[in-house]
């Protein structure tokens, strides 16, 4: 598949605005955030002040394979460049500032003072180390959330060029319920083929999972899985555990009528999320 330009997406996302008009609201939160990490995107390092090496990468890429663990947790000697960062952070606080997020960024130019404390951020943003997250959010007063998802914006541009240059045997054997790429939990998973997929919510790759299993708690247990369709659109469902109560959205492209842009599949299901919220079941973080 060849891969869209930052202006080819950006287009992508108002075609798909101007087909949703009830996502409106959550399609220019996300396309205000994709705007303000332009910069990295366009940029052919990602942020990079050294790009990575393609020996380096596939060093990588079999460490991970063989220790069965995500890439990032191997990526120890990288600089990013620390202006590309700064402003990066600055465009992605003034859209959370514009969509009335505001209160939720107490202090966070403490952060942007501090490139020790940014150094720290970036490294717990590639390994998804949420303690790191909690721990500095207590300490300065700034929503948990919100600092992981403007550090999120950061590194995914690096992330998904990662997920780009990893084998694709490596995706159909992976079968962990963690990113290969960069460690996360995923909340939606694809049917193709019969085969099933999970699918990163932040560098994109789509991983072969296991059918029966909760991604939340590893139950295997057929007696306590089950799942939802959509009878609107039986093209989606929601797999439920019943021990752990979490659910995850399944898009069966075997049956899917219309194309979903990748990056965009969460927020067009967002109906699932509806019926899931009905039923008493928990999403599970990512």
């Amino acid at each position: 598949m060849v891969e869209r330009t930052f202006n080819e997406r950006v287009k992508q996302i108002d075609e798909v605005i101007s087909k949703h008009p009830e996502l409106t609201r959550a399609f220019n939160l996300y396309k205000d955030l994709f705007k303000a990490k332009m910069e990295m995107e366009k940029d052919r390092n990602k942020g990079l002040s050294l790009g990575l090496s393609e020996e380096l990468i596939n060093s990588i890429r079999e460490r991970a394979w063989r220790e069965r663990k995500p890439m990032t947790y191997f990526i120890d000697e990288i600089s990013f460049s620390t202006e590309k960062i700064i402003k990066t952070i600055s465009l992605a606080v003034d859209v959370l500032h514009k969509h009335g997020l505001n209160n939720k960024l107490k202090n966070i130019d403490v952060i942007l003072r501090n490139n020790d404390l940014i150094d720290k951020l970036i490294k717990a943003a590639l390994r998804n180390d949420v303690d790191v997250y909690t721990d500095i959010s207590n300490n300065l007063g700034i929503d948990s959330a919100s600092l992981s998802l403007i550090f999120s914006i950061v590194v995914q541009p690096l992330l998904e060029n990662l997920s780009r240059s990893i084998d694709k045997a490596l995706l159909e054997k992976w079968f962990n319920t963690l990113c290969p790429i960069c460690g996360r939990k995923s909340n939606i998973a694809k049917i193709r083929n019969k085969k099933k997929y999970l699918v990163c919510p932040l560098c994109g790759a789509e991983y072969r999972i296991e059918y029966l299993l909760c991604i939340n708690c590893g139950n295997r247990d057929p007696y306590t899985l089950y799942f939802l369709i959509d009878e609107r659109n039986p093209a989606y469902k929601i797999d439920v555990c019943m021990k752990c109560r979490c659910y995850v959205k399944v898009i069966d492209e075997d049956l899917l009528q219309e194309n979903i842009p990748k990056g965009l599949e969460d927020i067009l299901t967002w109906e699932l999320d509806k019926i899931a919220e009905y039923k008493g079941l928990a999403r599970i973080s990512t």
